[in-house]
């Protein structure tokens, strides 16, 4: 008795563990979307997918908090700007930051590839917050060319759909709930131009954005229309 007791408490609590792990689900997924492909791939094939839509699968090895972007790539501490994939969130209207702790969840991206050519200050933020070394400094000092794909859906594992942050921020509630830190802060959106492109950089948290005088984070950067929303399963 004492052993079926034992089982159906280790059953009970894999069932709570299970129901704690989910899958956050944002966008809308495409009709007839390509077979997926590592994040490696997409970058080698990058000349003949440009400007087409593909299917990225891999972990997401970086995340610039408080901005609607992330990378992909096959391991959670890939450092190689040839082996990973730059994601800009379109979907949810370009509003969803995801927090730190996504930095190693499994990852499926669907959207659009395109060559994105990372101006020379937005680099030099980037590889820095990625703690890039001298010579991936030097390297990059002019800028960078990165594959990009702008994300109209998403999958992550482990997520769910309270992280995909700006929520209570520029879709019109409190900054005080919002998860950017300088939202919370300040008590207002701090995130304005480089969310949608727009603005002179001056509100924005990015020190590279307030420098520049101008958004420098999503330049080429379309999100849809239509306004879709997230999920979780």
């Amino acid at each position: 008795m004492r052993r079926i007791s034992v089982l159906v408490a280790v059953v009970v609590s894999l069932a709570v563990l299970t129901g704690c792990s989910g899958t956050m689900k944002c966008g809308t997924p495409m009709s007839d979307a390509p077979a997926a492909m590592s994040a490696e791939k997409v970058h080698a094939k990058s000349a003949d997918l440009a400007g087409k839509p593909v299917r990225v699968k891999g972990v997401i090895s970086g995340v610039c908090t408080g901005e609607p972007w992330f990378e992909v790539a096959g391991k959670a501490d890939e450092t190689d700007m040839d082996r990973l994939v730059l994601v800009a969130c379109a979907c949810a209207n370009g509003k969803c930051m995801l927090p730190a702790t996504a930095k190693g969840k499994h990852a499926v991206v669907e959207g659009t590839l395109s060559m994105y050519n990372m101006p020379a200050d937005a680099a030099k933020h980037y590889l820095e917050q990625k703690g890039a070394s001298k010579d991936q400094m030097a390297k990059y000092a002019g800028g960078m060319k990165v594959a990009k794909v702008a994300a109209t859906y998403m999958e992550i594992k482990g997520l769910s759909a309270k992280d995909c942050a700006c929520s209570g921020c520029k879709c019109g509630g409190d900054p005080k709930k919002c998860s950017n830190p300088k939202c919370r802060e300040t008590g207002k959106c701090q995130m304005a131009c480089c969310a949608d492109g727009k603005g002179d950089g001056k509100c924005c948290g990015s020190e590279a954005c307030k420098q520049a005088g101008k958004c420098v984070m999503t330049q080429d950067v379309q999100t849809p229309t239509k306004s879709v929303h997230t999920s979780e399963k």
